[in-house]
């Protein structure tokens, strides 16, 4: 018990004086540009000190034990054959053996605190990017700050891909404290954008006359989505071979809107590959971060991908 008390004081010592956490949120309606927070916390050290706790310790002591030595029997033959049984009598043996004994002991170990170190001054700062904000917007952002460790994560309102386009971290250090400015910058995408493209996945897939044909959701466009091919030699005993792996530009493309689909045309025999007799095609079409980071999407939930095997 005095052992489980000495553990559960250590840990609540240490927990006492561990990193300092601040967590601030902003709330982004759509209307204005920026958004700032700012924080304070204190960074701490490990230190140790040499204490001495209670434990339990062994010496060997020795003891004089006896025990009974069954006796044995034997076969004993004489010239002619003529055999008995000899047997002999039970024997008591006694020697000194080592027996472990436990007593009451201290050792001395290494016990770890935490000690301050540095107060750290956190600024955020959000740059929104309004062009695509249709009807306001309702996007709650959390900024979590532990020792200099910042986190930011956004609760949304699923009517927007929100992407970073950049994160700047400037610091400077002046005696005991520490100076942390971060910025970010923020697009918001209508999030029904990228869904009427690619919700659906890809469709209608066909090959004919060495044209692909396929059809992808409304508004699939160059501009903002990327189309990218790959050609394997398909082998029915063996691994495919990989022939081809590029996205593709505009002009490899025949792109015709019809209705709520996007129907696709690619005339394969212009990509400058080797065609087999047994191919297969894995088309992949995404949205186009253009380098972001999306925060609040997956990357399977920005792009639809159909496989493919056409023979000749």
């Amino acid at each position: 018990m005095r052992n489980l008390a000495m553990v559960l004081g250590l840990l609540m010592s240490m927990s006492l004086f561990a990193d300092t956490t601040q967590v601030e949120r902003v709330y982004f309606d759509g209307t204005q540009n920026m958004d700032n927070v700012q924080a304070r916390t204190e960074v701490t050290r490990t230190e140790y000190r040499t204490v001495r706790v209670p434990s339990t310790c062994y010496r060997t002591e020795w003891r004089y034990r006896c025990t009974m030595r069954p006796g044995s029997c034997r076969n004993v033959c004489d010239r002619n054959r003529n055999c008995r049984r000899v047997c002999s009598r039970p024997q008591r043996v006694c020697r000194n053996i080592p027996v472990q004994v436990p007593y009451r002991c201290t050792r001395t170990v290494q016990e770890p605190y935490e000690v301050h170190d540095y107060f750290v001054d956190t600024e955020v700062t959000f740059n929104y990017d309004l062009s695509d904000i249709l009807n306001g917007a309702g996007e709650e952002f959390t900024v979590s700050v532990t020792g200099k460790d910042v986190n930011m994560s956004v609760a949304d309102s699923g009517n927007y891909l929100i992407l970073k386009r950049s994160e700047n971290i400037d610091s400077s250090a002046r005696g005991e404290d520490l100076t942390q400015s971060i910025t970010y910058d923020l697009d918001f995408v209508q999030m029904s954008k990228v869904k009427d493209a690619l919700g659906a996945g890809v469709q209608d897939v066909s090959y004919r006359n060495g044209v692909l044909y396929f059809a992808l959701g409304k508004g699939f466009n160059t501009k903002d989505f990327i189309q990218n091919i790959k050609v394997y030699n398909s082998r029915r005993f063996r691994s495919d071979v990989l022939l081809f792996d590029r996205n593709l530009t505009d002009n490899e493309m025949d792109i015709q809107t019809n209705g709520n689909q996007t129907q696709v045309s690619i005339d394969m025999t212009r990509l400058n590959v080797d065609l087999p007799s047994r191919m297969r095609v894995i088309m992949t079409s995404k949205y186009n971060t253009r380098g972001a980071t999306a925060l609040n999407a997956k990357e399977s939930e920005l792009e639809a991908s159909a496989n493919w095997i056409f023979s000749k």
